[in-house]
């Protein structure tokens, strides 16, 4: 039986990268790498388009990865990110504090299962089985 799938497109230049407290050092290492190395081939080809700007965002100053490395991060202040990107292996958790609804785009692995914040169990959803 097929799948539906969904599929987005987001024009978003400015991105926050939002890197906590135990951050899976190649999910983080890949976005970086990937932002920049988008910005290097489109110099290279002379495209006439605007680059990826990214900024390590955090909520403290500094957080370490997985395996121990400190990582700078910058408060977000007054730069205002078209998106946020949380690397893979980040737990996390969302909460809307304002009026107005917010959206939410989550890429996900094949099987994964989402639980609640009081712990129950949601499952997984039937296009990532």
């Amino acid at each position: 039986m097929g799948k539906n799938a969904i599929f987005v497109i987001v024009i978003a230049m400015r991105i926050a990268i939002l890197v906590l407290h135990d951050v899976f050092d190649l999910g983080l290492a890949a976005l970086l790498d990937a932002f920049q190395t988008a910005n290097e081939l489109a110099e290279m080809s002379e495209l006439a388009v605007p680059r990826f700007e990214t900024r390590v965002v955090g909520v403290r100053r500094a957080v370490r990865t997985s395996h121990g490395l400190r990582v700078p991060v910058h408060a977000v202040g007054r730069w205002r990110p078209d998106c946020a990107i949380v690397p893979a292996g980040s737990p996390i958790l969302l909460c809307n504090p304002g009026t107005e609804p917010a959206i939410a785009h989550v890429v996900i692995r094949a099987g994964f299962t989402a639980t609640m914040a009081d712990g129950t169990v949601l499952g997984t959803p039937p296009w990532a089985q």
